[in-house]
């Protein structure tokens, strides 16, 4: 296939010659496909056809297929992208199977790999990929691995949630390292650490963190409460908030009706209740443990 600039080729389609670019090597076949092999695209309208590499600086993408280059700017309207690295601008819809993303708009449409760095992500499928930063306002997250941001709200299939805050939605499965959920439903997966404020827990395993509230149904869990409770291993008390007690100084505690934030007689207290008597029995084995050893604790 041969390239040479645009206006060597008889057939090459008015959109492009009314472009500005610079430096551009294409191929027009006789039906006026257009190739885009390499060079600078400063501003226009593309219609259609492939662009292997390159630079785009401003413009509008109607349609055709991105295979490599980078993306400073402009308006993406339909189109499917291959790889490349996309810098800034508005995605409006369209499929997008590789490459980097740095920031911008998106809109709508279906992200299948690739690595998104920030941005906001307005609406659409991802299907698989590592997100670094931004913001989600919905959309359905089919797989991939979520390390920080802003989910607002949509519905979450599967995957490994690191960190981030997440403020409504649909929790389907997956695994949750760690992290504020705010609101939302959960209804199978595996939570490993976070702080979970409120919202519905529909069945899945719980094996750390901070519960503040919500709804529990079923499910399998670890210890769980408000304050989770420390043993602080070196004095053998138990902390749990900004109060540190020993295990005795917890157990006559318990038996009395004074309150610190949480009221008792509540769900939140009965959970509070059983960790702490936990904690207490952690620590007091420990010593028993460490003393027939002979080992000082640490």
């Amino acid at each position: 296939m041969e390239f040479k600039p645009k206006t060597e080729w008889p057939n090459c389609p008015q959109w492009l010659l009314d472009a500005t670019t610079e430096n551009e090597k294409v191929h027009v076949d006789k039906y006026g496909y257009v190739t885009w092999w390499h060079g600078t695209w400063w501003n226009s309208t593309w219609e259609g056809g492939t662009w292997h590499s390159g630079t785009w600086h401003s413009g509008t993408w109607e349609n055709g297929t991105w295979k490599g280059g980078t993306w400073e700017g402009g308006t993406w309207e339909d189109g499917t992208w291959q790889g490349g690295t996309w810098c800034d601008g508005t995605w409006t819809k369209g499929t997008w199977k590789h490459g980097i993303w740095y920031d911008g708009v998106w809109y709508d449409g279906e992200w299948y790999g690739g690595v998104w760095k920030n941005g906001t992500w307005e609406d659409g499928m991802w299907e698989d990929g590592t997100w670094e930063d931004g913001t989600w306002e919905i959309g359905i997250w089919e797989d991939g691995t979520w390390k920080g941001g802003t989910w607002g709200e949509g519905t979450w299939k599967n995957g490994t949630w690191k960190a981030g805050i997440w403020y409504d939605g649909t929790w389907l499965n997956g695994v949750w390292k760690n992290g504020v959920w705010l609101d939302g439903t959960w209804k199978d997966g595996r939570w490993k650490n976070g702080t979970w404020e409120t919202g519905t827990w529909l069945n899945g395993t719980w094996h750390g963190g901070t519960w503040h509230g919500g709804t529990w149904e079923k499910g399998m869990t670890g210890l769980r409460s408000k304050y989770e409770p420390f043993v602080i291993t070196k004095s053998r008390t138990v902390k749990v908030g900004c109060r540190e007690k020993t295990p005795a100084e917890w157990r006559e505690w318990l038996l009395g009706t004074e309150e610190y934030v949480t009221s008792r007689g509540t769900e939140a207290f009965a959970y509070l209740h059983a960790h702490i008597l936990a904690a207490c029995v952690y620590a007091e084995e420990l010593e028993k443990c460490l003393k027939t050893l002979d080992i000082k604790g640490k």
